[in-house]
């Protein structure tokens, strides 16, 4: 995985996969029973957002 990102910038699939999960299952918990007030709360939602459009916008490795 590392060698990937230095040699060629991409991550696999199934990486993006789990980074994407972990945010959603973890960020969203902490966002909703953690945080009480709403805008904090939507700060949170927008921040998950940024973070899933970055993770998704890297380069996928192909399949060797």
């Amino acid at each position: 995985m590392i060698t990937n990102w230095e040699q060629r910038r991409c991550i696999a699939c199934r990486t993006k996969m789990v980074a994407i999960t972990t945010m959603t299952l973890l960020g969203g918990t902490s966002i909703f029973y953690v945080v009480d007030l709403l805008w904090l709360q939507l700060l949170g939602l927008v921040l998950l957002g940024i973070g899933a459009f970055v993770v998704l916008s890297i380069n996928t490795c192909e399949q060797l």
